[in-house]
């Protein structure tokens, strides 16, 4: 049984670093190309994006709520401006909530035993 816990372990880890990978690279390219300057320069970097711009948009929740340093509200504002107020909040609310989970799991992993 031991391998079995040890493959789904491997499985969560490797989806994290490529969640996290993924939406560090949206988060570092758009900081470079000074794209979070304003709720307008967001929408505008993630509308780019086009058929993926709800997955970019939950992806960079989901690293900001990993991150707390970083203000969420423009991905609220771009996401309301984009996808309409019921479509920007379910892209936004997925997004917190996978960074909620991959919270948890990196909390398990590599937190402290009580």
């Amino acid at each position: 049984m031991k391998s079995k816990e040890t493959w789904v372990k491997v499985i969560i880890i490797s989806s994290l670093v490529v969640l996290f990978g993924a939406a560090a690279y949206f988060l570092i390219s758009g900081w470079v190309g000074g794209h979070f300057s304003s709720a307008d320069a967001l929408r505008d970097y993630v509308a780019t994006f086009g058929f993926w711009a709800p997955l970019v948009l939950a992806l960079l929740q989901m690293f900001l709520s990993l991150l707390p340093i970083f203000p969420s509200f423009f991905g609220f504002v771009a996401g309301a401006a984009l996808f309409g107020a019921m479509g920007g909040f379910l892209t936004n609310y997925l997004g917190i909530c996978a960074g909620s989970v991959a919270a948890y799991f990196l909390a398990k992993h590599f937190g402290v035993q009580l």
